[in-house]
């Protein structure tokens, strides 16, 4: 489906976005440097209130997958195609309704008479209001119901090339919702968890925590091409022994040496700035590199809306991560994370 007006979003003056500068750790946080009455393009994800849920079945048909709706989620997509038409200002996009949230491609195309978050309420209230109507029929108590979860996300469109990348997740959102449920040791996710005193989380592959051969991939600026290249041997032999290569992977040339490991076959535990989102799963290759079993991606406990730029103390600290990580012995891995000695 074609949208019309896409073009992308240009950031205010930094005063104005310095002045209001969104708080930490709220995922589901406005971005206060976007006006939201202007006209934007939007993935917009909702998840269910366990009451109505699923919304809909997802299963394997003919080698590929395909979503049923339920009536619950006949009445999300009766919705849907209602809201755009009581709105003249937007358009609902590439869609697709799972088991317990939606995502949605919403193009407000002209600047909004109202909030944008009267706007989202309008969705939401109309779906709770047809909900309680089916379900009081049967002689239930409705009268606190909520279709949806209180907030909502927004992920704004602000570059070229974005907008395929949103389509590609939401049509994706399937084939991954049903390989993470084929393969939960994969995906496993941990909260908490404290390697030196650093409380840290993680997503992935957790066995690869365990792995007795662990290396770490730290590139210096002053390192010559003759001994980057012994380096580069090193990690290449590391990694063919079926060993794991440990990194924030920052600069280029540690990122190439990421990629290369994985296009081989290798594996990797990848160190990050920032913890993970409630509902977060990586996309792209690397959420197949996950279903592979090659990746585990490392954070900190708390995950943060807002981030400041990359300092070289940050960096020193993710590395000397990747460092402890590589030198704590299997066993006592096991016991940070409560991992069981059975393999995946």
């Amino acid at each position: 489906m074609m949208i019309a007006g896409m073009m992308a979003n240009e950031r205010p003056e930094k005063d104005w976005y310095r002045k209001n500068r969104p708080k930490k750790g709220n995922y589901h946080r406005r971005a206060n440097w976007n006006e939201y009455q202007l006209p934007r393009i939007y993935m917009i994800t909702m998840v269910a209130d366990k009451e109505v849920t699923p919304l809909s079945e997802v299963d394997w048909q003919d080698g590929s997958f395909v979503v049923k709706l339920t009536n619950m989620g006949l009445v999300v997509d009766e919705e849907l195609k209602g809201w755009d038409a009581r709105w003249k200002e937007l358009t609902v996009g590439y869609r697709v309704i799972m088991p317990d949230h939606i995502h949605f491609i919403l193009n407000v195309r002209e600047r909004l008479g109202e909030k944008f978050s009267k706007v989202i309420s309008d969705f939401k209230g109309g779906c709770t209001r047809k909900v309680r109507q089916m379900l009081s029929a049967s002689g239930r108590n409705v009268d606190k119901l909520s279709f949806f979860e209180k907030n909502f996300h927004d992920r704004i469109l602000t570059g070229k090339g974005q907008l395929d990348a949103m389509i590609s997740y939401i049509k994706d959102n399937p084939r991954r919702y049903l390989m993470k449920k084929r393969y939960p040791d994969l995906f496993r996710r941990i909260n908490m968890m404290k390697i030196d005193g650093t409380e840290l989380s993680a997503f992935g592959n957790l066995f690869l925590l365990r792995e007795f051969c662990k290396e770490p991939v730290i590139i210096r600026s002053h390192y010559s091409e003759e001994y980057l290249k012994e380096l580069r041997e090193r990690w290449r032999g590391v990694s063919d022994m079926g060993g794991v290569l440990v990194s924030p992977f920052i600069s280029e040339k540690e990122k190439s040496v990421m990629e290369e490991t994985l296009a081989a076959g290798g594996k990797v535990i990848v160190i990050r700035d920032n913890g993970f989102p409630e509902r977060f799963k990586p996309s792209g290759k690397l959420f197949d590199y996950c279903l592979e079993g090659q990746l585990l991606l490392i954070g900190p406990a708390t995950y943060e809306t807002s981030r400041g730029f990359l300092t070289r103390e940050k960096c020193w600290e993710m590395n000397r991560i990747a460092e402890k990580i590589c030198n704590i012995s299997p066993e006592t891995m096991l016991s940070l994370t409560g991992l069981s000695c059975a393999r995946p």
